[in-house]
């Protein structure tokens, strides 16, 4: 967990994105919008493939659910592996059953924070 107060390095895209097997127990924190899922769906797709057994929280967000894909793919592995979460993230005003109301980087720290 992230207290409130802690550092946290974050850098502009380099344009590494990739999953290391060797921390196969350490958590996953994996936030995008729109088309970003892709990137991380490839890093989700090889820490389960690679059997990673520390947590792997994803959170994909976007303005409109219509603007979102791959969600019952998403849902279907968050079933079939325990330590895959996936959360769907709406930043409109019209927010369906099941989706998280809310901007997806906000959403995805607000769980992490304490």
């Amino acid at each position: 967990m992230v207290s409130v107060g802690d550092s946290i390095a974050v850098s502009e895209s380099r344009g590494h994105c990739f999953y290391i097997p060797e921390r196969h127990e350490q958590g996953i924190l994996l936030v995008g919008t729109g088309t970003g899922l892709a990137p991380l769906a490839g890093i989700l797709t090889d820490a389960l493939a690679n059997g990673h057994t520390g947590p792997i929280h994803l959170f994909h967000g976007s303005r409109d659910v219509e603007d979102l894909y791959r969600i019952d793919e998403m849902r279907q592995l968050a079933e079939q592996h325990p330590n895959f979460h996936c959360t769907q993230c709406l930043s409109g005003s019209h927010v369906p059953e099941g989706f998280a109301s809310g901007r997806v980087n906000e959403i995805a720290l607000s769980g992490f924070l304490t």
